[in-house]
């Protein structure tokens, strides 16, 4: 019985340590690929994402018909319509009285 936990064990260390190396070769693989054809995209991705991010910016809120420009107007009036939106309600439930 001991010679067969010993014999799994070296079994098992032996697939884990082919597995380590495996995902090692293919990370080095995946890099030289980036290296390759990364560089080039660079560029491109930078340009998509700077374009994603000015149109992510919000310029002016308006709120009950008022513009607001400012930052910190912008960061009050997101604030209190999440406050408002997000507010615990406390309700009158109707109950049952068991008791005689």
């Amino acid at each position: 019985m001991r010679r067969r936990r010993w014999k799994n064990n070296i079994f098992y260390q032996q697939i884990i340590g082919l597995s380590k190396l495996h995902s090692s070769i293919k990370w080095q693989k995946l890099i030289i690929t980036w290296l390759k054809e990364g560089v080039a995209n660079s560029k491109f991705y930078h340009g998509v994402m700077s374009s994603r991010r000015r149109l992510n910016v919000i310029i002016s809120i308006n709120v009950n018909g008022v513009q607001i420009e400012d930052m910190e107007g912008a960061r009050n009036a997101v604030f209190q319509h999440l406050q408002s939106h997000f507010k615990e309600v406390s309700a009158d439930k109707p109950g049952l009285c068991w008791k005689k």
